[in-house]
């Protein structure tokens, strides 16, 4: 299956709260009990397996910000945010299947009009994708790091309570090791698959019930070195798909730089 790959570079968007660009530094120091913010992803690069869904970022309309609808309920966002988040489902176009010349049915993607999301489904097949951050961090230069971002997820999600027993579609996070000499350079240092109905199924992987606002903390540890965060989605088969997909918003790395360090962000 081809792989549709594109970048978004969002700088623009500075709204307190939300998806942000961040020049990187030590950030802003954050309030009781909190670590400062040492740098906000808000760039990413998409592999998509179809031109008409997958990762991006999406403004208010599409954001679920304000708010999702998950079954007859709203789903808000329990802080003020942007209005933009990064977001897994139809990109402005949606599948309608047509009978070909020779007969066969086909799939045509057709551009919503206006862009809206309906759910995150290709008939007939699945489909997946991984967002990457654009930019490159420097753990080595840190102490008491943490990846963290709020989450909400309205997709397919069987599980048997404290098992490893899984069905329906994966939502993954990945630290990739980017560090120019290592041979291993673009493999996973760190990677969990999300669980889901509070369930918990590893110690950094639980969610809140489907169509709830909630966070994640994951710790990520000095030795890893320079890293890039990843996002992975796949549907694993073409049932149910009907749901509103994956949505992240505030994505950012906490912690504290050592003395002296220089910039989080490796030049590359």
């Amino acid at each position: 299956m081809d792989i549709y790959r594109k970048a978004t570079l969002l700088g623009l968007f500075l709204l307190a709260g939300g998806l942000v660009a961040c020049p990187g530094g030590e950030g802003s120091e954050g309030g009781e009990g909190e670590l400062p913010e040492l740098h906000a992803f808000g760039s990413f690069d998409y592999d998509n397996s179809d031109p008409g869904m997958g990762w991006d970022m999406e403004e208010a309309g599409n954001n679920p910000l304000h708010p999702v609808m998950v079954g007859d309920e709203l789903s808000y966002r329990p802080e003020s945010g942007s209005n933009v988040s990064l977001n897994y489902n139809q990109l402005y176009f949606y599948p309608v299947e047509v009978v070909g010349e020779n007969g066969e049915v086909e799939v045509e993607w057709v551009l919503a009009d206006p862009p809206h999301v309906v759910n995150y489904d290709t008939p007939g097949r699945r489909n997946f994708g991984t967002a990457t951050s654009i930019a490159t961090v420097r753990l080595g230069i840190t102490e008491e790091a943490r990846l963290v971002f709020w989450c909400l997820f309205d997709t397919e999600n069987q599980e048997f309570p404290y098992t490893e027993i899984r069905f329906g579609d994966s939502r993954e996070v990945l630290i990739i090791n980017d560090n120019l000499d290592d041979e291993d350079r673009g493999s996973a240092v760190y990677q969990t698959r999300l669980g889901s109905h509070g369930v918990q199924i590893s110690p950094e992987g639980e969610c809140s019930r489907r169509g709830e606002w909630h966070t994640h903390s994951i710790i990520l540890l000095p030795e890893w070195g320079d890293v890039k965060v990843q996002f992975k989605f796949d549907t694993r088969d073409h049932l149910v798909n009907d749901g509103m997909g994956w949505f992240l918003d505030d994505i950012r790395l906490e912690g504290r730089k050592l003395p002296g360090a220089g910039d989080i962000r490796a030049i590359r």
